[in-house]
Parts: structure tokens; C-alpha cells; sequence
């Protein structure tokens, strides 16, 4: 089972804030340790970084799901971008570049990259110490946990919501090139 808490845009720096407060408040409800959750915030940011710097940005979905018995974190990102060339010569530990894959790949309990010419999609896993019978109360305090970044930020929620809202306004007037006022007739 798995239980879509927040998709979000990640197209520039203030995205990367946005996804570092939502990750930080969904691993604390599900009671994750102080270095755990520093960890795991880490990790997530690494790899939305990625999709703003390499690839001009992407969508997160945020995820919780049951693994292993116990509930979980899931966390993908995709991306239009070029696609990483070789994954396992940048997954290797003298590799140049890819530190921060590497990275992520040591504190995900489980990394899923596909990639190609047409974009990227990097998945990862991190483990709570909750028992996946916990899942429905998980569920909700993770739920209630980001309903309260969007209360506090409201903008944040404008922003993540105008590229679907972006297209059902269309200004009906016609345009009045090389005036100062459109109202001027």
C-alpha cells in the first residue's frame, strides 16, 4: 500500500526549502530520531537539488508505504532532464561526481534510479522504527503534519498549485503593444 501525502513542483531554490520542510515534519511524525531525520532530509535534498540544477527542475511525490514490516518513507522525483549517462560508474565510491547519489544511496534503506535520454526518476526509501499495523494512524499524523506547513505558508501551497491553475487564466483583452497601460485606449 502506498499513500501519496503531498506531489509538489521543484523548479528552483525555494522548492528545495519547501521540500526540506515537509520532509523534516512528516519524519518527525513518524518519530524518526533526531539523526535519522537530519539524515534522511539530507538525502531528499540531495536528490531535489539534482532535478533543479541538472535538469531544470521536477515533480516530488511523497509517499508513505508499508516496507518490511514496518511503515516507511518513499520519496521520488522525476525529472525531464538528460538522463544520467552511466548510473553505476557514477554509483562507484572513486567515481568523479555522483557524490551525492553515493550519498543518498548509504542512507536510503533502498535507491531505485531509472534514467535515459528523456529524464530521470530517482525513488528512495527510508525506514521508520513504526510497525506497518501503524500505517492508518502514520497516515494521518503525516497528513496533519503537512497541513500545518501549508497553514503556516500559504503562499507555498499558491505556488506549488500555479502550474495547474496557470493555464485557466487567459487575459481575454487584446494586447496593446507599446503601451504603458492596456486600460489606455
Amino acid at each position: 500500500m502506498s499513500q501519496i501525502l503531498t506531489p509538489f513542483r521543484i523548479d528552483q531554490d525555494a522548492d528545495l526549502l519547501w521540500t526540506r520542510q515537509v520532509v523534516a515534519a512528516i519524519v518527525e511524525s513518524l518519530a524518526f530520531g533526531k539523526f535519522a531525520k537530519t539524515r534522511t532530509v539530507t538525502a531528499v535534498l540531495e536528490i531535489a537539488r539534482n532535478a533543479v540544477v541538472y535538469a531544470n527542475g521536477g515533480q516530488a511525490r511523497i509517499s508513505l508505504v508499508r516496507h518490511e514490516g514496518r511503515v516507511a518513507l518513499r520519496v521520488a522525483i522525476s525529472d525531464h532532464g538528460p538522463g544520467i549517462a552511466d548510473v553505476d560508474a557514477v554509483l562507484r565510491e572513486n567515481a568523479n561526481g555522483g557524490r551525492g547519489l553515493r550519498g543518498v544511496r548509504n542512507i536510503a534503506d533502498q535507491l531505485d534510479i531509472e534514467t535515459g535520454p528523456n529524464g530521470s526518476q530517482i525513488s528512495a526509501i527510508f525506514m521508520s522504527n513504526l510497525s506497518s499495523t501503524k500505517m492508518a494512524q502514520s497516515l494521518d499524523e503525516a497528513k496533519q503534519a503537512v497541513s500545518v506547513l501549508v497553514a503556516l505558508d500559504p503562499a507555498m501551497e499558491l505556488a506549488q498549485q500555479k502550474p495547474r491553475i496557470a493555464g485557466c487564466y487567459r487575459d481575454p483583452r487584446p494586447s496593446h503593444a507599446g503601451n504603458s497601460s492596456p486600460n489606455r485606449q
